[in-house]
């Protein structure tokens, strides 16, 4: 692509090193090699970021220095005055100014620091927050402005359905994560004709998914997912409205797999009487396309301009708020003595509805953002997704309240300056499509304002920002091992809510800091 305001992250043209081709032919031109790569950058980035001393660890060598410069002032004048004034001899007043330079100097001041340190490190540690650095925790109770990711740090990185729209009605559905755990919210699900069209969608969610739920185990306290999170939450869904069983009662014959031109997959399946049938999922506009009826309060009726226009308008409903929206739709297929192809099979389909999906927010994120607010400390959103996107999320969780934060994209901070950078840091920010660099650059912008900047992260994307920050705290159990090595603090618990409990340790210890210099 040659458009000029397309960051090389969005150029559809491009293939990274390290991409996994699952279907197709083609030929590419390699122009970056190893450090030029994208993975070669940010391993770049990340060993050029110096491992500067902690604040309490300048602050220790600063009153070191003070302490040292005080004594030795001392020593030289208790030596002038005992020599010259009292009378001692040189070596008695040499002894004596060695005596008092070293009872001025508080040599238990380190053990102490240690000491107290180390036993709050031990408190976090119980409570889920793995502290690498004795020093580090000091940094915690500072902290002034916290930059974190959003999936898979504010989200919990698995897809959800969170609404359905069948034969007419909206269903809201309970439950979060790839849990098999909810229920559909609609005052007339009891009813018969409700019951069939909300089966009838269920059971093609079901059928037309490769994607399989694992349950928790000691090592993955919550459910996981083998497959595509798009098709584990239908998957999830299906479970929900109690259609698990209708897998072995339409085995799998035939699949014409997802692709980005077509934008839906295909998959056939033999009934019991011997008839095969077509299961279609895919992008509701290109779905709607292909449909030429729809099943509506339990039977098929014509999909005439007036539904699909009605589809369309439930479509755009849900992409406002910021949805993933799928269409689904199933044929009976004729008697066929050939191979199933995409033109045989994709066509004169029986429209069963929409399932509208998120990335849901971590319970416990809200909690922690009113705390942090409450205790002085910003919270900026850097993401790699649309602004849209975040900025629904931001609003969802309360990060954002004015009625338009500004959005700037990764392609506007290119053509920034860092006078205009530090400009735009002030208000409502939602900083959206950022590569590796530009995260370690908004690191930097806030540093150099005086703030005590924290990263919270759990991709490799995220790993220089997480050692260019003051302090990075990785997610434990869902982060990758490169963010877990680069970051100062790890949550050993996947809890949002411990960074709150990081910070009031940390300023707990600060203060029992100060009051032990004070008294010493």
């Amino acid at each position: 692509s040659l458009r000029q305001d397309l960051s090389e992250l969005e150029r559809p043209n491009l293939i990274f090193a390290g991409t996994t081709v699952i279907s197709g032919t083609g030929r590419a031109v390699i122009y970056a090699t190893g450090e030029l790569t994208q993975f070669g950058r940010i391993a770049h980035l990340t060993q050029t970021v110096p491992e500067a001393p902690s604040r309490l660890q300048q602050e220790m060598a600063r009153l070191s220095r003070a302490l040292s410069i005080v004594a030795l002032g001392i020593g030289v004048v208790v030596l002038i005055v005992a020599s010259k004034d009292v009378g001692l001899p040189p070596g008695e007043a040499l002894i004596l100014a060695i005596g008092i330079v070293v009872a001025v100097i508080p040599e238990g001041l380190s053990p102490t620091v240690t000491l107290s340190l180390a036993i709050g490190v031990q408190r976090l540690a119980q409570k889920g927050v793995l502290v690498k650095k004795l020093s580090t925790l000091e940094t915690l109770g500072n902290i002034s402005v916290l930059c974190t990711d959003k999936s898979g740090t504010l989200t919990q990185n698995q897809m959800t359905v969170c609404n359905v729209w069948v034969g007419g009605q909206r269903y809201q559905v309970t439950g979060s994560g790839y849990e098999p755990e909810g229920k559909f919210r609609k005052e007339n699900l009891s009813t018969l004709n409700g019951r069939v069209d909300l089966d009838h969608f269920l059971t093609a969610a079901m059928l037309c998914n490769n994607a399989r739920l694992l349950p928790p185990t000691p090592n993955q306290p919550r459910w996981s997912a083998l497959g595509d999170q798009t098709e584990a939450a239908l998957l999830a869904l299906s479970i929900k409205g109690g259609v698990e069983n209708q897998a072995s009662l339409y085995p799998r014959v035939h699949e014409l797999p997802f692709d980005a031109r077509r934008k839906r997959m295909s998959t056939i399946h033999r009934c019991q009487d011997g008839q095969a049938v077509a299961f279609v999922k895919g992008s509701p506009k290109e779905i709607l396309q292909l449909c030429t009826q729809a099943i509506w309060q339990g039977r098929a009726i014509p999909l005439t301009n007036e539904l699909r226009a009605q589809a369309m308008a439930e479509n755009d409903h849900y992409a406002r708020q910021a949805l993933r929206v799928l269409a689904l739709a199933r044929r009976d297929l004729p008697p066929q003595s050939g191979s199933y192809t995409v033109e045989g099979v994709e066509q004169e389909l029986t429209f069963l509805g929409l399932a509208a999906m998120m990335d849901p927010p971590r319970p416990e994120v809200a909690r922690a953002i009113t705390a942090f607010r409450q205790a002085g400390v910003r919270m900026v959103m850097i993401t790699g997704d649309y602004g849209l996107t975040a900025e629904s999320l931001a609003r969802r969780i309360g990060m954002v309240n004015g009625p338009a934060p500004q959005i700037i994209t990764g392609a506007d901070l290119e053509v920034m300056d860092d006078a205009q950078l530090m400009a735009r840091l002030d208000p409502e920010t939602i900083f959206s499509r950022m590569a590796p660099e530009h995260k370690m650059r908004l690191v930097a912008a806030f540093q150099k304002r005086g703030e005590v900047v924290a990263v919270v992260g759990d991709g490799v994307n995220d790993v220089p920002a997480l050692r260019k920050a003051d302090i990075g705290i990785a997610m434990g159990i869902t982060g990758t091992d490169v963010a877990r090595e680069a970051a100062g603090v790890v949550l050993t618990q996947e809890n949002f809510e411990l960074i709150v409990r990081g910070i009031e340790e940390g300023r707990a210890v600060f203060d029992n800091l100060r009051k032990l210099m004070t008294y010493i």
